[in-house]
C-alpha cells in the first residue's frame, strides 16, 4: 500500500494483525476508517504518527480492549474522531497537547465508555455527538462542557437509561452558558 501515494481515504474492513503498522499505510492518508479489525493492542501510539490524518473512525469491533491513550503531540492534524460500537472500550485518555485541531468527537453505542479524561484539553472542539449512550454519560459530558468548555455543542440522540436499549425521553434546548443540547 505504501506505493499508493495519492490515496487520501482508506476504509479497512475485517480483522487486522494486532500490531498495527502505520509505516505500511500511504503517507498522504487524511481519512482512515477501521471496522471489524479486532485490534487488541491500542492503535493510537501508531496512528498518531500519521501526519496528515484529519478523520479517524473506529467502527464496530475495530478495537476490542478497554483503554486507548492519545499522547501529547499526537494527531496534530486530526479534526474528527469517531467511536461506534466499541463494546469493551471503557477509557479514553486525552493527554494535554494531543489532537490540537480536533473539532468533532462522536461516540455511538460504546456503552461501557466513561467520559474521556482530558477532554477539556481539546481547545478547538466545537461539537460532541452522542448516540445510543447511557444517560449518565450524556449528563457527565454536559456537566464537563458547562464547566470547562463553553463553546462546545453537545448533541444527544437515543440516550438509554441502563445497559439495555430503552431510549430516553426526547427533548432539546439551551442549557447554561449558551450551550445547546439537542436531543432527538
Amino acid at each position: 500500500m505504501l506505493k499508493l501515494e495519492k490515496l487520501s481515504s482508506l476504509r479497512l474492513f475485517g480483522q487486522l494483525e494486532n500490531t498495527f503498522h502505520v509505516r505500511l499505510l500511504p503517507r498522504n492518508l487524511t481519512d482512515l476508517t477501521l471496522s471489524a479489525s479486532k485490534l487488541s493492542v491500542d492503535p493510537m501510539p501508531e496512528l498518531q504518527r500519521m501526519l496528515k490524518l484529519k478523520s479517524l473512525c473506529f467502527y464496530a469491533d475495530s478495537y476490542t480492549e478497554e483503554k486507548m491513550v492519545c499522547a501529547s503531540g499526537g494527531f496534530q492534524q486530526l479534526e474528527r474522531l469517531r467511536f461506534w460500537n466499541l463494546k469493551n472500550l471503557k477509557e479514553l485518555d486525552v493527554i494535554e497537547g494531543a489532537m490540537p485541531k480536533l473539532q468533532e468527537f462522536e461516540v455511538r453505542s460504546c456503552k461501557k465508555l466513561k467520559v474521556p479524561t482530558g477532554l477539556e484539553h481539546l481547545k478547538t472542539i466545537r461539537i460532541i455527538k452522542l448516540r445510543t449512550m447511557l444517560i449518565g454519560f450524556g449528563k457527565e459530558t454536559q456537566s464537563l462542557v458547562d464547566e470547562k468548555m463553553p463553546l462546545v455543542i453537545v448533541e444527544c440522540d437515543e440516550m438509554i437509561t441502563n445497559q439495555g436499549s430503552q431510549p430516553s425521553q426526547k427533548a432539546g434546548g439551551i442549557i447554561g452558558d449558551g450551550v445547546a443540547v439537542l436531543v432527538n
